[in-house]
């Protein structure tokens, strides 16, 4: 008997249906075709929910141990190579699509414990003052990627946002859907706190206005190309102030930066 799949979203460390119990065929044919669930306004709620405890936990952890795990993340990447190649629509830019994947976890996994040295500052101020300024993960961010955004660059946004010290809540679009499942997977194997990286799939006209209007997340990452899409999104997140900016498909610290905020701190300097 041929058993149908339905691809799970990933919440809190769990694979979970949504709790609405809608799901859509991924291939749009009929009942006998694998499935995936369809993310509710609740569920991401959820999400948000499993990303703060999950925050704590990444941020209990030394930012040397992080980037052993991101590493991590990148040899299970290249273990389960054939089910990715085996599931991803484009079979001919599958296996460059996957080499810049574990490419981009392991350039940002170099960086978490390096970039805090590379953006702070010792600032000039007027007085007997030393004025230092660090940069500080913002918390719970999340990632909306588009119709046509590459499994590249999505890992490549996931593992900057980690790198930063961020926990991440991803709606992923259609085209990148499938490959849910086995991302997850790769997530759960690798010694992630649970929480600190959530998986969705629905559509962003469903829950673009509880993205950009939940307080508890601070930051978007939109990889939407649509600046229409992207500046409707930021008119909704004005009322928190969250920030709406976008991913640099080029390896950049500055993927990392734009996702970390900056504490500073007055001490009084000796004679």
């Amino acid at each position: 008997m041929k058993v149908s799949k339905t691809i799970k979203l990933y919440i809190g460390g769990a694979f979970v249906r949504s709790e609405s119990g809608r799901t859509v065929a991924l291939d749009g044919s009929g009942s006998a075709s694998p499935r995936v669930c369809l993310a509710s306004r609740k569920d991401f709620r959820n999400s948000v929910d499993a990303a703060k405890k999950g925050f704590a936990a990444w941020q209990k952890m030394t930012p040397f141990n992080r980037s052993q795990i991101l590493y991590r993340m990148a040899e299970m990447l290249e273990g389960k190579r054939h089910e990715f190649q085996a599931i991803m629509p484009d079979a001919e830019k599958a296996g460059s699509q996957l080499d810049e994947a574990i490419d981009l976890f392991v350039y940002y996994a170099g960086f978490c414990d390096k970039f805090q040295q590379l953006s702070s500052s010792i600032n000039p101020v007027n007085g007997p003052y030393q004025h230092t300024s660090t940069p500080e993960a913002l918390g719970v961010c999340s990632l909306v990627t588009a119709a046509d955004t590459s499994f590249a660059d999505l890992c490549g946004c996931i593992a900057a946002l980690m790198a930063g010290g961020n926990s991440v809540v991803c709606l992923l679009g259609p085209s990148l859907s499938p490959l849910l499942g086995v991302l997850a997977e790769v997530l759960q194997t690798s010694g992630l706190p649970g929480g600190c990286v959530n998986l969705l799939s629905g559509k962003i006209d469903e829950l673009h206005e509880v993205i950009a209007g939940h307080h508890e997340v601070r930051a978007v990452a939109c990889l939407e190309k649509d600046q229409a899409s992207t500046v409707k999104m930021r008119e909704l997140a004005a009322g928190n102030l969250k920030q709406v900016l976008p991913y640099l498909p080029a390896r950049s610290i500055e993927n990392i930066l734009n996702y970390v905020d900056y504490k500073s701190v007055w001490h009084p300097q000796g004679c």
